[in-house]
């Protein structure tokens, strides 16, 4: 009887292990690092053929328990990254996972998001619009082909 209740004490201290480093884990999110972030999408370029009038809004999110969850977003614009505010709004939305900030570059970033189905986009521009606007971004097409 006593090593039937070593082993039951034995399992539940290795539960409660597996557990506890489960919810470690979890709560583990990346945290944006807005310098590096920045100086990624600098590298890229993206921002110099960006046109004047438009931004575009990046969202990074986790999925939890089957729902998706922002973590953060920003507005990426000709002059400037910066924070999402509320009363802010942009004709493009792209959406990736937090955990994409772990790659070396901004391309990588939208590629392996991609290549995972995890890269999310909208847009209330027409075809035309979009393709008009953003002319220049064709160079870009490797990063998500």
């Amino acid at each position: 009887m006593n090593i039937k209740i070593f082993f039951i004490f034995l399992f539940l201290i290795f539960y409660f292990v597996i557990l506890i480093s489960i919810v470690s884990f979890r709560a583990e999110q990346p945290t944006m690092d807005k310098k590096t972030f920045e100086e990624k999408v600098n590298e890229s370029g993206i921002l110099e053929d960006l046109p004047e009038d438009q931004t575009i809004l990046l969202s990074f999110y986790h999925v939890e328990a089957g729902e998706l969850k922002i973590d953060d977003s920003l507005i990426l614009s000709k002059d400037d990254v910066h924070k999402k505010t509320p009363s802010e709004n942009s004709d493009i939305s792209i959406m990736i996972p937090s955990s994409s900030m772990n790659t070396t570059d901004f391309c990588s970033m939208l590629r392996d998001s991609k290549e995972n189905n995890q890269l999310y986009f909208s847009t209330n521009l027409s075809t035309q619009e979009l393709m008009w606007k953003f002319r220049k971004f064709g160079k870009y097409l490797y990063c998500i082909t």
